[in-house]
């Protein structure tokens, strides 16, 4: 693997994060949802649909796990976030679910969804992005029954003939106990979901990280800005990419973006016919508040 595939493919977590050397195999959970994730939220000591952090310089990286020379980033660790890692997540949550007695079906689009052990607690479905909708049935008490149906102070059955939807003894909330019982199981699993979404952030972050520099060889050769506008002159494609720089945010996952830019600046850019100019370095320089140089020269 070259190393810019490590770099785009990999996760850089931040010194709070970082794991021991003795857990390096298994990638910790980041918690921030990253910039232009591809879709939208580890847990620590693990890895998995579906963000990072400072890197080091992505060219000069030898292998997943190169110490950066950066002193500043030295504590950052590399992780790479795979398809395999997102399935196991999951497989965790589903097998968390069956434990708690819900019947599991998985969908052809990737849904995977649970019913409660009585048809009353309703229905979970759980989407390929890590969001979780629940529905729960229509539950009538007593029900109203058609038109010509006698009215039983004490039935024995719940059954609506005029909706079809099923109800409960009388004097029994169905739709509070119902909701009751799905607040519960949120709280149980909220430690395999978290999980779960944070290793679909992170893949879905080293996904887009790994087709930057394709986009940014878009803006250079072929003058497709990066949101899609024409540029044709080499100033105003140096200036796209530079504003891209300028508008990323300091956190992990931006920085990681940043970094990634500038060694393609570097590699591509600096080695043309038309580099950056000093001036324009510090014109985007100047569009931050955090105080970071372009590191390009």
């Amino acid at each position: 693997m070259s190393p810019w595939s490590v770099w785009w493919l990999g996760m850089v977590l931040s010194p709070a994060w970082a794991q021991d050397s003795d857990a390096a195999s298994d990638p910790a959970r980041p918690e921030r949802i990253p910039e232009e994730a591809v879709e939208v939220p580890l847990r620590e000591g693990e890895a998995d649909e579906a963000s990072i952090s400072d890197a080091a310089d992505a060219a000069d990286a030898p292998d997943a796990e190169a110490v950066p020379e950066d002193e500043e980033e030295a504590d950052y660790t590399v992780i790479v976030v795979r398809e395999q890692d997102v399935r196991a997540a999951r497989d965790a949550l589903v097998r968390e679910m069956e434990s708690l007695s819900w019947k599991t079906k998985r969908k052809r689009d990737g849904r995977v969804v649970f019913k409660g052990p009585e048809p009353w607690m309703g229905k979970m479905t759980l989407r390929p992005n890590g969001v979780i909708d629940f529905t729960t049935p229509s539950i009538a008490f007593g029900g109203t029954g058609g038109v010509d149906t006698e009215y039983q102070a004490n039935p024995r059955s719940n059954m609506d003939p005029q909706t079809g939807s099923a109800g409960v003894a009388i004097g029994f909330d169905g739709k509070r106990k119902a909701a009751a019982v799905q607040s519960e199981l949120r709280a149980a699993i909220t430690d395999d979901l978290e999980h779960l979404r944070s290793t679909i952030r992170a893949r879905g972050f080293g996904r887009m990280v790994e087709q930057l520099p394709d986009r940014l060889d878009g803006v250079w050769n072929d003058g497709i800005g990066m949101d899609g506008s024409s540029l044709h002159d080499p100033t105003d494609k140096r200036r796209d990419v530079l504003s891209y720089w300028s508008s990323r945010t300091d956190t992990p996952e931006g920085r990681v973006v940043m970094r990634t830019i500038e060694v393609w600046l570097r590699q591509t850019v600096m080695l043309s016919d038309h580099p950056v100019t000093p001036q324009e370095a510090a014109d985007a320089e100047a569009a931050r508040d955090d105080g970071r140089t372009l590191d390009i020269f």
